[in-house]
């Protein structure tokens, strides 16, 4: 059994979130993929991402940037997005509900079950020790997963624990869009790169 190091979580975080960006900005119209989970990103012998069943995926086409509404609502417990479960908001802002869960399994090393049972409702309070408190690096132990034995630049580690809270806040409207998050994650690889 291979434990990935914290490069290769992060080079698999910046390989999804490039798919997802295909997705949402250079298909004309943009599409949501609507069933991202760790089940479908699969990754070759190089550890490179392959994204698999599209079954779920539908066109965004129509809607302005304005939300869309359905009352059929289907996906994956624990990766649908609360405004979706809610309201049944439907946008590409879905995909990145959903890549925050992902981004989470990846840094944590445990699965979207495991993680809702430590929370119950919902997954950003598991951020809390890291986000909220004075001493947040000293706390990222508590998140991260413990195979990578704390070796990762910890200031890099929380701007990404910052930015997975800012994808799994129940508001249907995310800091980034997801052209942003691949700079973001790009820039961060360039950083792990050198540290």
């Amino acid at each position: 059994k291979k434990c990935l190091d914290w490069k290769q979580r992060l080079q698999i975080g910046l390989d999804v979130a490039m798919g997802f960006n295909y997705f949402h900005s250079y298909i004309s119209p943009p599409h949501m993929y609507k069933n991202l989970k760790s089940s479908n990103v699969l990754l070759d012998v190089d550890f490179k991402v392959k994204i698999s069943n599209f079954g779920l995926a539908r066109s965004a086409d129509g809607q302005g940037g304005q939300f869309a509404l359905t009352r059929h609502i289907i996906g994956t417990k624990g990766y649908m997005a609360p405004e979706y479960l809610e309201n049944g908001l439907v946008s590409t802002m879905l995909d990145v509900y959903s890549f925050g869960v992902l981004l989470l399994e990846i840094f944590t090393g445990k699965e979207v079950a495991i993680l809702y049972e430590a929370v119950n409702v919902n997954l950003a309070k598991i951020l809390s020790p890291v986000l909220d408190e004075k001493d947040g690096i000293e706390n990222l132990s508590q998140i991260m997963d413990s195979s990578l034995g704390g070796n990762y630049p910890s200031e890099l580690a929380i701007l990404l624990i910052r930015l997975i809270a800012s994808f799994l806040k129940k508001d249907p409207l995310p800091s980034q869009p997801m052209h942003e998050i691949v700079q973001t994650l790009s820039t961060s690889v360039t950083a792990t790169t050198s540290w």
